[in-house]
């Protein structure tokens, strides 16, 4: 009976380090200034492996008040001196997020469909975190009103995007108190 209950500790142990290593990786895409900690929503798909294989994530993660109000004065000049989480410093600065652009994001691929990319009405018209998912045919299921808030942040002013190495992207919406890194590759 006690190795049934040390083999269980031990895969709890082991779930619970994968479940925090898997966490550390995501928020450490995420400048630390902002004091984001909290990742209500994960999505991820990896299918193949090695070099040729195909992952598609999308994290939601809540925006603390002070930080929001810090973005909404400063925009991207604030974000680019921040900092980026813990260990994460040398993925940031070589081949991170660099480049912060203010939404709506241009009508153009990666934001809309490519001539001929996917069948007609099978996504939005218009810009949407859909068709930047889909660039590889790995398209994830994400629910209708997580994908409505980051599309609202990707066509209105006020929100934040810069793109980072592996196909990553990361929004930050001041006015919704979220921010959001998704990557296809």
């Amino acid at each position: 009976m006690r190795w049934l209950i040390r083999g269980m500790l031990v895969v709890l142990v082991l779930l619970g380090a994968w479940h925090a290593l898997q966490w550390n990786f995501y928020r450490g895409a995420l400048p630390e200034g902002l004091g984001i900690w909290w990742r209500s929503y994960a999505q991820n798909r990896t299918w193949g492996f090695g070099p040729g294989g195909n992952e598609t994530g999308f994290n939601e993660f809540i925006l603390p008040d002070a930080a929001a109000e810090r973005l909404a004065k400063g925009g991207p000049d604030y974000l680019a001196t921040l900092e980026p989480i813990g260990s994460r410093r040398g993925w940031f600065r070589d081949g991170g997020f660099a480049g912060w652009s203010e939404t709506p994001v241009p009508v153009e691929p990666p934001w809309v469909l490519r001539p001929g990319h996917a069948v007609a009405g099978t996504g939005p018209d218009g810009p949407s975190i859909l068709h930047l998912l889909d660039r590889y045919g790995g398209l994830i299921a994400i629910p209708p009103e997580r994908r409505a808030r980051i599309d609202t942040a990707l066509t209105a002013p006020g929100s934040f995007y810069a793109f980072g190495a592996g196909g990553r992207v990361i929004v930050i919406s001041p006015p919704q108190r979220r921010a959001w890194v998704a990557y296809a590759g």
